[in-house]
């Protein structure tokens, strides 16, 4: 016969293992079918162990729980599961079935030095500073608490995540939303009370292009002044973009309804004057960016005519859709002109596609980039 723990041979008539001072079970004379039981949980421990050592842990499981079906109350079955889940790195389970051993039977010192070990490797006892309360025995077991240290570090851990956790949602609150958010539209500046309406100087410049010929899409090279522009007393820029307001605001009466100039800025120093104006959806995306383009050449005609000064014209505008939105008008088409290119063109005579090129760094409305003429429309 072996021992069941440490599988070293043992005479049969032995009640302990003399290598290891385990209690063994072992087959008794005249007791018929429980020397027969008893011998079977010998049998199958004994194979539990070996394949412990083995670290054929679920091997070694399996023949603990069947000599517990056969045995219920048998320390010695809870006292290897103990040793298998200490020897798999499961000291707290193990702990568990050392405590069982120990309720079946108080008197197993080796579990007892088991459980002590296993205790203070996993809560700490007995070392200095640690932070475990004392010991409470139930049913001849210790039993450990730790102190309000841990509860304080994990209260500390708890904090800092949540610290973290709201700065990651305050930065992701405050990304923006849109690539092109919706734009307010911009108030028109009125002239002063006591400026004069003057009648506009028609002041043209010869054509340096031909209709064909404005579809670039590079910026043009910086032009010169007009001469005779700087002749001029110079103008307050509040009443020059006073004037240039009241001027287009003529334009988009006469443009149609729903057609509004929400702003006209002039750039002394880069001679640059920027546009915008809204207008209402049309019932096609096409005739939406024909309309778009119509007008950006319109307004941005009158602006480099109205100001010789002007080097570059840029186009804003935004489309109020239908049905209106709450956010307004959404801003649809960006564009920069030369203003030579502007007063040398002649709408009547530019299709879509050519009065496009006459603008440069475009960007449009995602629903209107790609969009293209009708294949009756003769573009």
């Amino acid at each position: 016969m072996y021992c069941w723990h440490c599988g070293k041979p043992i005479p049969e008539e032995a009640g302990f293992c003399a290598a290891c001072g385990m209690i063994v079970v072992g087959p008794a004379e005249g007791t018929g079918g429980a020397a027969s039981a008893e011998q079977e949980v010998h049998s199958l421990l004994t194979q539990a162990n070996l394949l412990r050592m083995r670290k054929d842990w679920q091997g070694a499981i399996l023949r603990c729980t069947e000599a517990l079906k056969i045995s219920p109350a048998s320390a010695s079955a809870h006292s290897l599961l103990g040793d298998i889940c200490r020897d798999e790195g499961r000291p707290r389970d193990a702990i568990e079935w050392y405590k069982l051993a120990l309720t079946l039977d108080p008197a197993r010192r080796q579990d007892r030095e088991k459980l002590d070990a296993l205790i203070d490797q996993v809560y700490g006892a007995g070392k200095p500073g640690s932070q475990v309360e004392a010991s409470v025995e139930i049913a001849g077991v210790r039993e450990t608490t730790l102190k309000s240290g841990l509860w304080v570090g994990g209260m500390a851990l708890a904090g800092s995540f949540l610290v973290t956790l709201s700065a990651f949602l305050l930065y992701y609150l405050s990304l923006p939303r849109q690539v092109f958010p919706p734009l307010p539209p911009r108030r028109i500046r009125q002239s002063a009370p006591s400026v004069q309406k003057t009648e506009k100087v028609a002041e043209t410049a010869p054509p340096t292009e031909s209709a064909a010929g404005i579809q670039g899409e590079s910026p043009p090279p910086a032009t010169a002044p007009i001469p005779g522009a700087d002749e001029k007393a110079p103008e307050n820029l509040a009443e020059r973009e006073g004037r240039l307001s009241e001027l287009l605001s003529e334009e988009a009466q006469q443009a149609g309804a729903g057609v509004v100039v929400l702003g006209a800025e002039i750039d002394p120093r880069k001679r640059a004057a920027e546009i915008s104006f809204s207008l209402p959806q049309e019932e096609t995306f096409w005739q939406t960016k024909q309309r778009i383009l119509e007008l950006a050449l319109r307004f941005g005609k009158a602006a480099a005519e109205q100001e010789p000064s002007l080097g570059t014209v840029v186009a804003r505008a935004y489309v109020e859709a239908q049905p209106p939105p709450d956010t307004g008008p959404e801003i649809s088409f960006i564009g920069d002109a030369s203003a030579e290119r502007l007063r040398a063109a002649n709408p009547e005579e530019l299709t879509a596609k050519q009065t496009e090129g006459i603008f440069y760094n475009k960007w449009w409305h995602h629903l209107l980039a790609e969009v293209e003429p009708p294949v009756s429309a003769g573009e």
